[in-house]
């Protein structure tokens, strides 16, 4: 499977049966206003975590669980990025983690998109989320119990993705978004629903 992986961006690496995925946009970072609506983040100056993440991050490390990013990033195929201003925008989020003392272990990205412009990315993969495939992929490349694990998310495809692979779901709802994915997310059915990371860490430290 050609998901991009991002080791270079992993500062404490850790292995175990139960690991916390991350959705990117609108968990680790903000989706962004632009003037033609919400969208995942266009430039790199744009890029700001949202509030708490870094506790979410740390709540799995106190667990002693491996945390991975899990993200459909389909910009480049779509035509809207070039895959260097992409993967600045993915180093921006991971130097913004870092700078608050957290990181990820490995990022799982997929970047295609069946309607894209771009030949080679623009196939009907394994890997795009409502698809399981990353999460997949994690559990063999780290030894993850799946069925033991949590994926926190903030759309129904995250979700969609979890229940796929067997995994718990938690879902952050919030309005930051285009309408059509907002009233998606309010009609999933997550294991949780929360709205903030601060409800979400107190789910972490819970779950069992």
């Amino acid at each position: 499977m050609p998901e991009k992986l991002l080791n270079k961006y992993a500062i404490i690496p850790s292995m175990g049966e139960r690991a916390l995925f991350l959705d990117r946009d609108g968990i680790m970072c903000h989706l962004i206003e632009y003037a033609y609506g919400f969208d995942s983040v266009q430039r790199v100056e744009d890029v700001r975590l949202v509030s708490g993440i870094d506790v979410v991050i740390n709540c799995a490390r106190e667990n002693k669980w491996p945390v991975f990013e899990v993200s459909n990033q389909p910009g480049v195929a779509l035509g809207k990025q070039t895959q260097e201003l992409s993967d600045a925008i993915e180093a921006r989020v991971h130097e913004l983690l870092h700078e608050a003392g957290v990181s990820v272990d490995t990022a799982y990205i997929c970047p295609h998109d069946t309607r894209g412009v771009v030949l080679e990315l623009s196939i009907n993969c394994d890997c795009c989320k409502p698809k399981p495939g990353m999460l997949y992929r994690a559990a063999q490349e780290h030894n993850v119990d799946l069925n033991a694990s949590m994926f926190y998310g903030d759309k129904a495809t995250d979700v969609q993705a979890a229940i796929a692979a067997g995994c718990k779901s938690m879902l952050l709802l919030h309005r930051e978004d285009e309408p059509e994915k907002v009233l998606a997310a309010y009609k999933a059915t997550p294991d949780y629903r929360v709205y903030s990371h601060q409800e979400a860490c107190e789910i972490l430290k819970d779950f069992n």
